[in-house]
């Protein structure tokens, strides 16, 4: 089970069975904090802001520069000081992120009933593609009922898969419907094909005994490390948990009971997070 920890100057902070990498915890913090396009971090802030997480200092700049060459984000100089930015891909998913986190989530459209299905033809020999693929699909919601077919309960999701695919140049090859399930198995058998329920049930289950157990942050900086290391698990469960309508869930769904408090507490400390990490940035133009 996953339970509280301590990080640095030992401030309690929840945290998984597996610690987060410092590229992981990188990318939370500037797609949770960084809202402007137009933010930047000083070099030092964001290494401090890792080092307050549990990450040494070189392992905070090896993520720093691979993010950077990987095309995440960008360095600027300003004297002898370095800052960075998201760059515009980075933008784009970051805020498509926070859309689906805190908004589609938060308030979920009504099931009509309805899936769109996607059969997609990827050689296997373009493993990277094929990845790339799985991992977007993955966090628009989709579940594979077998190789190559994806199903979403969520058929006005179309239009955020085209943009997708033109990315990845794969428009011509997907074909998508749009459908009920039919006399032939049911809703149920779907969705257990599509997702481990019941091992997410087990997930939120654990996540919400630790939310439930930890105490009430008494410095902006354990608020920090206290809501990052919530966040960073509450983005992991984005990329398991589809969003499925009640209708397809079990009664009693540990889900809505850990959303409802993980947005409790980030209603409370956002505010608070953000201006320690505002202030860490001094002058800097976060």
């Amino acid at each position: 089970m996953n339970g509280i920890a301590t990080g640095h100057d030992s401030h309690p902070q929840v945290v998984s069975e597996r610690s987060p990498s410092a590229r992981a915890l990188t990318f939370t913090i500037l797609a949770e904090y960084l809202r402007d396009p137009e933010s930047r971090l000083w070099s030092n802030t964001l290494i401090e802001a890792l080092g307050a997480m549990g990450i040494a200092e070189a392992a905070a700049r090896r993520a720093l520069a691979r993010a950077g060459e990987s095309g995440w984000i960008e360095s600027e100089r300003a004297g002898r000081q370095v800052f960075w930015k998201a760059t515009p891909t980075a933008v784009a998913l970051f805020t498509e992120a926070r859309e689906e986190a805190y908004v589609r989530r938060r308030n979920p459209e009504a099931w009509n009933g309805k899936f769109l299905i996607l059969i997609t033809t990827v050689s296997e020999t373009q493993r990277p593609l094929r990845h790339a693929l799985r991992t977007r699909l993955l966090w628009l919601g989709f579940g594979a009922v077998g190789r190559g077919i994806w199903i979403s309960p969520r058929p006005g999701i179309a239009h955020r898969v085209a943009p997708v695919l033109e990315e990845l140049e794969l428009s011509r090859n997907v074909i998508s419907f749009v459908g009920n399930v039919g006399p032939l198995g049911s809703e149920y058998e779907v969705v257990h094909e599509a997702w481990d329920i019941m091992s997410l049930s087990r997930d939120y289950q654990g996540f919400l005994m630790d939310m439930e157990a930890m105490p009430t942050p008494a410095t902006p900086l354990e608020t920090f490390q206290m809501l990052t290391g919530l966040v960073h698990r509450w983005r992991n469960f984005l990329l398991v948990d589809p969003g499925l309508p009640h209708e397809l869930l079990p009664q009693g769904w540990a889900g809505h009971t850990a959303a409802k408090k993980f947005y409790e507490l980030h209603d409370t400390w956002f505010p608070v997070a953000s201006k320690w990490l505002a202030d860490l940035n001094g002058d800097g133009p976060i």
